[in-house]
């Protein structure tokens, strides 16, 4: 019996050996891959200073070179014209180069043939501070285009109008068509062919095609917009259609949850799996139950909806982390995708008309929505605010614009034995992206919900028709929940990086590499293609290999020659500094600044936002030499770390806000305030009779002010100032309870689905005066509700929820710098 044992376990070691060998073997000998171009009706492709946007059938191309574009949504009219250029600043600098924006029709024309264009309703406006800004934009104008509104955004007149909305039903189409036209008109002049920002075009959204008769009501849109001025290089549809349609690019999507989903389980999602890249099968599934997956190999592969967060329904409180929201776009360039599109990138406030205008069951969907907040847990939230996942992505995006040109054109392979499981404790999930076998390493050992160890003794082997590859050289421990991006045979204009197992972030002025790593790291040359390495600091030189210290605060720096005697100089620092690292372009010369503030771009000038009690920031900067603009700060050189020069800047004298809560009071009638909560459910389960679900009431709150049973209310009192450098205030709110809603006297101005017992406000954005008082209203949850929490929620949810609390309320100033290069 001892014998057949050892048998055993010797066979299992052998299988378990072929496995790793599986898991980490990847074949990388090429197939052809023949690109077809001009299969798509597109329009004028030039602009007047001679740039060309085009396409083949696997990447974007602009002038004649492979691009991999990387775009954001920003919803304009949910975000006020006051906030456009500042977010579109944020944005530039955070790596996005397009700015994707649906057009809300119900918004825009509340009453037939009353067209309003004003404030946040300004396109043109947007359309021009885009311009000015250089940044690209791709419309969504619908007509119907779902973003969580009522009716998808068709206004309440039009559906009494038109009983077979988006169908080639003549009524509808005589509406569809004004609609282009007066969007038209607002953007003459703002095409790319004229000279500005508009390169494409999205036609309606998550209507599948497949059919004969909807993929011609596709095409009678598409004419519309053409007759109504869209003469565009690219037009795109976000919706399953014919295999050999050549009207529209197709784009594809992925979210780290589905917070429309009914279900009010955890959910594990493919998503985070390096595979054949495929799209979300959940994607609409709310409305049309699940959608094709299908990659079409050949169209280009672009992506219109990755998750740049999650926004909570109110039966599923999804909280999602930054490595959560990085690693489903991540995962999609590993698999293969040649152009990303977050949704949202910036979050935004619904408008409000003479009735709430977001998504309910009310409405005829699935889900409850919260009537104004549409912060969608994003990278710049609602109020502008910034969270952690806008520095993870852009970290993706640096690397994504300075070296997506190569990227994009290199086809991916992956392994033979690919992880299936969410639970897989022992495996680093893998791809490569090659080009004549030179590109880049795809590594991952994340998976959302799970905490998975470091994987000791990895290496990848490639195998190409010149034989076996080993990367890296020596075993390497790949990180607990890490993820990361190693070059592959990447040329240093001739000298030859065979590899790094460290990750290129981005280039400065063409000549210098910065990378960044979780530890230590060796970068090794190609024999042959250079003439010399220098090391300079932090790390040590062993022939052809340089390896780098493990880092923290300083950086490690060498140069190395081609053999032309190009000189290149690589910067390696830590992970922790690549996410507070900001590429800026100023007068045509690259500026790295690194910094725990958020860091912009106007013209000459940089700009350091810092939220913070004491006001002060401290950057490290390439180049080196900073002045500083505002009279009420002091700015003083700390340091120099043989690569960056830092300085700390202080107030000169720190603004002192004041922040007071009052009260937590309940409803002054319970009588009348449990009458009121009966007449809002009765109204509810009578207009979704087939949707309603009383363990899943819905916001209970209205746009204005009532009492309603179990509240507590607190009157919050506040004096903030502003001055030169002081540009903004945060009031940081902690509580329990089901939701809270904001009040400016008895008018909602704010709300939120409690997900996480916190919640930011932007004081500037929200109200008009330096001082004043508003109310928060936090209800109770019911125990017995169905309602999906995250696992850190849960005993809150159980043991804090059912009785309201405003725990804290404080008040933090945004500090604003303004630098200028010496």
């Amino acid at each position: 019996m001892r014998a057949f044992y050892f048998s055993l376990f010797l066979f299992l070691a052998v299988v378990q050996q072929a496995v790793a060998q599986q898991q980490y073997t990847i074949n990388t000998i090429d197939k052809e891959h023949p690109l077809a171009t001009n299969f798509l009706k597109m329009g004028t492709n030039q602009s007047p200073d001679g740039n060309v946007l085009s396409y083949n059938s696997s990447y974007l191309i602009r002038n004649g070179k492979p691009w991999f574009p990387v775009m954001g949504e920003m919803h304009f009219s949910r975000v006020a014209e006051a906030d456009w250029e500042e977010s579109i600043l944020k944005m530039k600098a955070a790596g996005i180069q397009i700015i994707s924006t649906y057009i809300f029709w119900n918004y825009t024309e509340p009453e037939e043939g009353q067209f309003d264009w004003s404030g946040n309703r300004n396109l043109r406006r947007f359309l021009e501070l885009c311009k000015k800004h250089t940044m690209y934009v791709w419309l969504r104008p619908g007509p119907w285009v779902h973003a969580e509104l009522r009716n998808g955004g068709l206004p309440d007149w039009l559906l009494a109008k038109s009983k077979s909305p988006r169908t080639n039903d003549p009524v509808y189409l005589h509406y569809a068509e004004q609609w282009f036209n007066a969007i038209g008109g607002q953007c003459k002049r703002m095409l790319f062919k004229d000279g500005g920002p508009v390169i494409g075009m999205q036609i309606e959204n998550e209507l599948a095609f497949k059919k004969p008769v909807v993929y011609e009501h596709m095409k009678k849109l598409k004419q519309m917009a053409a007759n109504a001025g869209f003469d565009l290089p690219y037009y795109s549809a976000f919706a399953q259609g014919p295999d050999n349609q050549d009207e529209f690019l197709y784009m594809l999507g992925a979210y780290p949850d589905s917070p429309w989903s009914s279900d009010t389980k955890k959910q594990h999602k493919s998503t985070y799996f390096i595979r054949t890249l495929e799209a979300d099968a959940d994607i609409g599934a709310d409305l049309f139950g699940k959608v094709d997956t299908k990659v079409r190999n050949t169209y280009p592969k672009l992506g219109a909806e990755l998750g740049g967060g999650m926004q909570p329904t109110y039966h599923r409180r999804v909280d999602v982390s930054a490595k959560d929201i990085a690693l489903n776009t991540f995962t999609k360039v590993a698999s293969g995708i040649n152009g990303v599109g977050y949704y949202m990138f910036h979050g935004g406030l619904d408008p409000v008309g003479k009735t709430p205008l977001q998504e309910s069951r009310i409405t005829g969907y699935p889900n409850d929505m919260q009537l104004i907040n549409y912060d969608f847990e994003a990278p710049i939230g609602a109020m502008g605010i910034v969270s952690d996942s806008y520095n993870e992505l852009r970290m993706l995006n640096l690397f994504l614009d300075d070296y997506g040109n190569q990227l994009a054109a290199e086809q991916p392979f992956f392994p033979a034995q690919k992880v299936k499981t969410f639970h897989s404790a022992d495996t680093v999930q893998v791809s490569v992206r090659l080009k004549d076998n030179a590109g880049f390493i795809f590594l991952s050992n994340y998976q959302r919900f799970e905490n998975l160890p470091a994987v000791n003794n990895f290496q990848l082997k490639l195998v190409s028709g010149s034989g076996t590859d080993v990367v890296p050289a020596r075993p390497v421990s790949f990180p607990e929940n890490g993820y990361a991006v190693w070059p592959y045979n990447l040329s240093l204009h001739g000298a030859v990086l065979h590899y790094a197992t460290a990750q290129p972030l981005c280039i400065v002025n063409q000549s210098t590499y910065v990378f960044f790593t979780d530890g230590e790291s060796e970068f090794v040359f190609q024999p042959g293609t250079f003439k010399h390495i220098n090391a300079a600091a932090n790390c040590k030189l062993n022939d052809n290999i340089v390896t780098v210290n493990r880092l923290e605060n300083a950086a490690a720096t060498f140069s190395v020659a081609s053999v032309t005697g190009h000189i290149n100089t690589v910067i390696v620092i830590s992970r922790q500094q690549a996410l507070q690292t900001t590429k800026l372009n100023i007068s045509g010369k690259d500026v790295i600044v690194m910094t725990d503030g958020t860091v912009t771009t106007d013209g000459p000038t940089i700009l350091l936002d810092k939220i913070s009690t004491t006001g002060e920031a401290t950057l490290k900067v390439i180049p080196h030499e900073l002045n500083l603009l505002n009279k009420d700060a002091h700015m003083k050189q700390t340091g120099f770390d043989k690569v960056f020069t830092q300085y700390t800047i202080t107030p000169a004298a720190a603004l002192k806000g004041n922040i007071v809560m009052h009260g937590g009071s309940g409803a002054k009638d319970t009588v009348k305030a449990k009458l009121f909560q009966d007449s809002v459910l009765h109204s509810y389960a009578a207009l979704a009779p087939k949707r309603f679900n009383p363990l899943q009431p819905g916001p209970l709150y209205q746009l204005k002010f009532h009492d309603l049973p179990g509240e507590r209310v607190y009157k919050i009192d506040y004096q903030i100032k502003q001055n030169d450098i002081v540009k903004g205030w945060i009031a940081n709110v902690h509580y329990a309870g089901d939701v809270v809603a904001v009040y400016n006297g008895d008018k909602l101005v704010y709300d939120q689905f409690n997900y996480n017992n916190s919640m930011k406000l932007k004081l500037n954005s929200l109200f008009d005066k330096s001082d004043g008082r508003f109310a928060l209203q936090i209800l109770p949850v019911n125990l017995k509700y169905n309602i999906y929490v995250e696992d850190g929620m849960r005993s809150k949810f159980k043991n804090e929820w059912p009785n309201p609390t405003l725990q804290q309320i404080t008040l933090t100033p945004e500090y604003r710098y303004k630098l200028i290069l010496h």
